[in-house]
């Protein structure tokens, strides 16, 4: 006696009469990816805006420049920074204000008496 015709593969074997079940169930929660903290995702300044500031060389018996900062980007104001002399040609400096920028210093006008005019 034949032995009756058996699917090929295993128990898990598909065949075209038995198909997985694809639908979801009513009860199954849905896979959702973690998302990062909202208050994270804010947008990021890469670099710090460049500011002119006019340098006044050391006078006699100081050791510092005095940098001057016309308008600040973050608050308008004039601000005063110090660095040694001579001056490199570009710093990060924080201002009073809590604004931070990058400082290309320009040479500034000699200290002393003004000419008269005629």
């Amino acid at each position: 006696m034949p032995l009756p015709n058996k699917q090929k593969g295993g128990p898990g074997a598909i065949t075209p009469g038995s198909r997985p079940n694809t639908q979801q169930g009513v009860h199954d929660t849905p896979k959702i990816q973690p998302q990062a903290d909202m208050r994270s995702n804010r947008a990021v300044q890469t670099s710090l805006p460049v500011v002119a500031a006019a340098v006044y060389q050391v006078g006699p018996g100081l050791k510092k420049a005095v940098l001057v900062v016309a308008e600040c980007p973050f608050c308008t104001w004039a601000h005063r920074h110090e660095c040694e002399w001579p001056a490199p040609s570009l710093m990060k400096k924080r201002a009073r204000c809590g604004g931070s920028y990058d400082v290309l210093p320009y040479k500034a006008a000699k200290r002393g008496a003004r000419k008269r005019a005629a």
